[in-house]
């Protein structure tokens, strides 16, 4: 099973520093996904959607950086400042994708007067910094000194 989840791990990590190749590679195709997450997204240049998809690879390469740790944490479970990072990145993540996303927002609708920008905040971003912490929370209690793996805690 470990290795399986490993794998699986890297292969969702490498996905998502794939992704952006799509606007990079065909900014034509890439464009119409970027008009329905941005309503005011139109008239906008090629190399606007080449540079979105750029910015997409500082968001993705923190969540692939929590999945590559956590993979290599699975064969490692002793070094838990392996979680610790992966834990860190996770809980990052929600705020370094608000701040792409307000980029990315920001570089589509530059050529139109009174755009709206607007930043949200979902149970979706939530949910990984909760994980996020959670995690660091795991690997702080893995490497108390003292701890140990076989005991149970008391009801």
């Amino acid at each position: 099973m470990k290795p399986l989840a490993s794998i699986l791990l890297v292969l969702s990590a490498a996905l998502l520093l794939i992704y952006p190749l799509w606007g990079l590679l065909s900014p034509e195709s890439y464009a119409e996904e970027l008009m329905a997450h941005y309503v005011y997204a139109e008239g906008f240049e090629l190399g606007k959607v080449q540079l979105s998809a750029a910015l997409l690879w500082l968001s993705n390469g923190v969540l692939a950086l929590s999945l590559v740790a956590l993979a290599v944490f699975l064969y490692r479970p002793h070094n838990s400042a392996l979680l610790q990072r992966s834990g860190l990145a996770l809980a990052l993540y929600p705020f370094v994708r608000a701040f792409v996303e307000v980029r990315i927002a920001l570089n589509l609708t530059a050529h139109v007067d009174d755009a709206a920008v607007t930043l949200s905040i979902s149970a979706e971003k939530l949910f990984y910094l909760v994980m996020g912490i959670g995690l660091m929370a795991i690997a702080k209690v893995v490497s108390a000194p003292g701890a140990s793996r076989h005991t149970e805690a008391p009801l």
